[in-house]
């Protein structure tokens, strides 16, 4: 979720901005890579996840991400900071398959009632036997040459990129289950 994902940077532009838990530097867009209406919940993503600090795996103060089923087409997900706990980041969400990878497309949920005609759209990978969920932003830079002009170009795009480094942001966010109480 972000170019150089750190989860403190993170929540600081979320708030800055009112948009998105991400970094500036994300794919944000108005195009998807299907349709939300014929999305499905992967019930392996629902549950509450701890973000793992790389550089100190065993640091006390984490991220926290919430993910719901909302419909079994959608997912509330909400990232909470240690340093921001009173001020969680909510968003709702759909994934979307491109050539077997899923990709989340996140819209915020603000507390005015508005709704972003964009959505964040990273890419979410479950490790470890669904104990581990990574996720890794699409670096807009990528796409900035790319004519962006529809949701087929976007897949497009998507589809000739998803095993090239450049298309995503340098480091990937690293989440642990957390087990159900």
């Amino acid at each position: 979720m972000l170019r150089s994902l750190r989860p403190s940077a993170l929540v600081l532009s979320v708030l800055a901005l009112g948009l998105v838990p991400l970094l500036t530097g994300c794919l944000d867009t108005k195009y998807s890579l299907g349709p939300a209406e014929s999305a499905t919940v992967n019930v392996a993503y629902v549950g509450d996840w701890d973000v793992i600090d790389r550089s100190d795996p065993a640091k006390e103060r984490k991220s926290h991400i919430v993910i719901r089923n909302i419909d079994n087409k959608r997912y509330f997900v909400e990232w909470t900071e240690p340093d921001h706990a009173d001020k969680p980041s909510r968003f709702v969400g759909f994934t979307a398959d491109v050539k077997g990878v899923a990709f989340a497309h996140l819209r915020s949920l603000s507390d005015d009632g508005t709704i972003p005609d964009s959505h964040l759209i990273m890419r979410v990978e479950l490790r470890e036997n669904g104990q581990q969920l990574a996720l890794r932003n699409l670096h807009k830079e990528y796409f900035d040459d790319k004519n962006l002009d529809s949701d087929a170009k976007l897949r497009q795009v998507v589809e000739k990129g998803l095993d090239d480094s450049a298309m995503y942001d340098d480091d990937e966010v690293m989440a642990v289950k957390v087990p159900s109480k």
